[in-house]
C-alpha cells in the first residue's frame, strides 16, 4: 500500500469550521526516509525544521477575529513529522476558536503540535500588523551562488551523490547558495522548489559538482526534510568534512513555507 494514501494531501477537502487538533496527521520520519537514509542518520547530528504559517487567524475572547503568522521549530530527531496540508487545515480549524491571550493560543499550538510530532516544538506567533515578523528568508551575504557554474546540464532520474567531489585538498571554509533547486512531492508528484544553502569546513568543493549534484533532484521524490536530510548524508559521505550545515528554504505552499536545517559540528565526528 502507498506509504501516503490514508492522508489529505492530494485529496479535495473542504476547510474546517471548528477546532480539531485530529486533522493533524503525523508521518513517521523513518519511514519517510526509507532504510538506507534513516541509517546514515543514526549519528549525533543537529538539526530542525522551520515550519512558517503565514495564514493564521484566530479570536480574541470577545469574538473579534485577528491575524497573523506563526514559527514552528520541530526538532529532527522528532519521531514524527506533519504532513502539510493537515497543518494547513489544522489552522484553519482555529479560525473560529477564541483565546483568552496571545499566550494561549501559543500554548495551544504547542500542545497540538508537540503531541503530534512526539517532540517538543517551539511556538513564536506574530500579528500581521507588527514589524518584527519572522525573516523566514533571512540569510547571511557572505554566500557564493553556484547557479553559473555550469554553462549546460543533461537531466537524469535519479540523484548523483558522486558528483560531489574535491578539487583541492586544502582545508577551508565554504558558503554556497544555488536557487534552482527542485524536487516533488512523492503523493501528487507535483515539483517543489527553494534556495539551497549550503556551509562547510573541509576539503574544497567542486561547484561544478555539486551544482550538477544539486540539480540531478530536478526529478527525484521526495518531502522537503528528506530532500536536506540526503544532502546533508551525501556531502558527508562523498566530501568528508570536519563539519557541515545544509539549509532547504522552499517556497510557501498553501500558506506554509518549510525550512529544514541539518548541521554536523566538529565534534561530532
Amino acid at each position: 500500500m502507498n506509504l501516503y494514501a490514508k492522508t489529505v494531501l492530494g485529496q479535495t477537502v473542504s476547510a474546517p469550521i471548528a477546532y480539531d487538533p485530529t486533522i493533524l496527521q503525523p508521518l513517521v520520519r523513518d519511514r519517510c526516509r526509507g532504510d538506507a537514509l534513516a541509517a546514515a542518520l543514526q549519528s549525533s547530528y543537529q538539526g530542525w525544521d522551520d515550519w512558517f504559517g503565514y495564514e493564521l487567524s484566530w479570536c480574541n475572547a470577545a469574538g473579534r477575529p485577528h491575524m497573523g503568522c506563526v514559527h514552528l521549530r520541530i526538532p529532527w530527531n522528532s519521531r514524527c513529522l506533519v504532513e502539510s496540508k493537515s497543518l494547513k487545515l489544522y489552522l484553519n480549524s482555529l479560525n473560529f476558536k477564541c483565546f483568552e491571550s496571545l499566550s494561549a493560543l501559543k500554548a495551544c499550538l504547542s500542545h497540538d503540535i508537540s503531541q503530534a510530532v512526539e517532540a517538543p516544538v517551539e511556538v513564536k506567533v506574530w500579528y500581521w500588523a507588527d514589524r518584527n515578523q519572522p525573516a523566514s528568508h533571512s540569510m547571511p551575504d557572505d554566500f557564493q551562488c553556484i547557479d553559473d557554474a555550469l554553462d549546460g546540464y543533461a537531466e537524469v532520474d535519479a540523484c548523483m551523490p558522486d558528483a560531489l567531489t574535491v578539487s583541492r585538498d586544502a582545508i577551508c571554509l565554504q558558503r554556497y547558495v544555488s536557487y534552482l533547486f527542485r524536487s516533488n512531492c512523492p503523493v501528487t508528484g507535483q515539483p517543489d522548489w527553494a534556495s539551497v544553502w549550503i556551509e562547510l569546513d573541509g576539503p574544497c568543493v567542486s561547484t561544478q559538482g555539486l551544482l550538477r549534484y544539486l540539480l540531478s533532484y530536478r526529478r527525484h521524490q521526495g518531502f522537503h526534510e528528506q530532500c536536506i536530510e540526503q544532502i546533508f548524508t551525501d556531502i558527508i559521505a562523498q566530501i568528508q568534512p570536519h563539519a557541515v550545515s545544509v539549509r532547504g528554504c522552499f517556497t510557501r505552499r498553501g500558506g506554509v513555507a518549510i525550512h529544514p536545517v541539518r548541521s554536523m559540528a566538529l565534534s561530532q565526528r
